[in-house]
């Protein structure tokens, strides 16, 4: 961070005209709270598993009387239609303090009706890292086509995602979180307090998680403040995890620091989860190896093919050898096929002597009529049958 920066609102680097300002919320501000009234805390979001820190939440801090809740601080500004003004100011004092690293900042409703978000010399928009615009859950959109238009534009400037803020608090519809498509979700610290390990509770968490993950969200627990409460959610499938158990908010950036109590755990839980690690290919193989049933099959009986009787031996060496069908013809006595066939009697004809027929008496032969008509042989008559004539040849 460079000098001379500070968290309170008595300068920003983003100060404009208040005559630029169309509805002119600069006077209903100024009567609701100074400048030096206001101050900004930071709170780190930190990886479950590892505890690295991940993003650092921006806070807004009042000191005026009635005002220190943010809740109230911002439903005041609501009431008195200065809210836009408000949240602008926040971001201009937080994304300067973040250079860097990611940051999430928390956004009225009611900011984009008033569209707010949208003005390109907004300070999110100059951020040199990831910025998660936090939507609170607990307050009910009054326009929710044109807020769920107004995060479009705003996702699509640069590295500006959304955040589900509250959820399971207040007005909560699963419906309009889909259609919001959210990059992640924070559940409220109503699902988490006092939970235990095999509880209820734990199994609704678990379920909530699964419910944001299969809609392509990552999800942050925050409010976590005890041990046993980390306990419990770590084992949920949550990414990420916030609260005073890891560090509360201030400024400059509070790093994590956790209590003697928690180390031991946090060691011991790594430790059991290596051990599971190490022991999981020791499982017992004896299901994999003796209980499929393709294994059972040499405990079969022999069936009665695999022991054929002795007149299946003299007649076939083995039933999966046996000759095909087609292979039986030569076993045939091949008497019929071999005899002689009836044309060959022709030899016993007295064949047709060229003398028998007149060169000179022959007529004149029409070609035509040839072409058309094969020539008749004369008729010779057959000579009958004898015995002898039907019995097969002397070899």
């Amino acid at each position: 961070m460079g000098t001379g920066r500070t968290n309170t609102f008595s300068r920003s680097p983003f100060e404009t005209d208040p005559r630029l300002d169309v509805r002119s919320s600069v006077e209903s501000i100024a009567r609701l709270l100074r400048p030096e009234d206001l101050s900004v805390v930071f709170q780190p979001i930190v990886h479950m598993e590892s505890l690295r820190v991940f993003a650092y939440e921006a806070l807004v801090r009042c000191r005026v009387p009635g005002l220190t809740n943010p809740s109230v601080l911002f439903e005041r500004a609501v009431k008195d239609g200065c809210v836009g003004r408000l949240g602008r100011m926040v971001r201009e004092v937080a994304t300067p303090l973040v250079a860097g690293l990611p940051v999430f900042l928390n956004v009225h409703p009611k900011e984009l009706e008033e569209r707010w978000l949208v003005r390109p010399d907004d300070p999110m928009f100059f951020h040199n890292h990831d910025v998660y615009v936090e939507i609170t859950e607990s307050v009910p959109f009054t326009h929710f086509e044109l807020v769920r238009d107004v995060l479009k534009e705003i996702r699509s400037r640069g590295n500006v995602h959304l955040v589900v803020d509250d959820l399971g608090a207040g007005y909560s519809n699963l419906k309009r979180i889909a259609d919001l498509q959210p990059r992640v979700v924070k559940l409220d610290r109503g699902l988490i307090v006092d939970v235990t390990r095999g509880s209820r509770q734990q199994r609704l968490v678990a379920n909530v998680v699964q419910l944001c993950v299969d809609m392509g969200a990552e999800v942050v627990v925050e409010g976590i403040e005890t041990v046993d409460e980390w306990l419990a959610i770590a084992d949920t499938g949550a990414h990420y995890a916030q609260g005073f158990l890891f560090a509360r908010p201030g400024f400059p950036l509070p790093p994590v620091s956790v209590s003697s109590q928690f180390e031991v755990a946090w060691n011991a839980r790594n430790a059991a989860q290596r051990t599971l690690t190490v022991t999981a290919p020791s499982t017992p193989p004896s299901r994999v190896a003796h209980t499929p049933l393709p294994m059972r099959a040499p405990s079969i009986p022999p069936t009665r093919e695999a022991t054929p009787t002795a007149a299946m031996r003299a007649v076939a060496p083995a039933r999966d050898l046996r000759t095909p069908m087609p292979m039986r013809a030569p076993s045939i006595p091949p008497v019929r096929e071999v005899r002689t066939p009836l044309p060959m009697r022709a030899p016993l004809v007295s064949p047709v002597t060229p003398t028998s027929v007149s060169p000179v008496a022959a007529p004149k032969r029409d070609t035509r009529a040839m072409m058309l008509t094969p020539p008749q042989l004369p008729q010779t008559p057959e000579a009958p049958a004898t015995a002898t004539d039907l019995l097969p040849p002397r070899r």
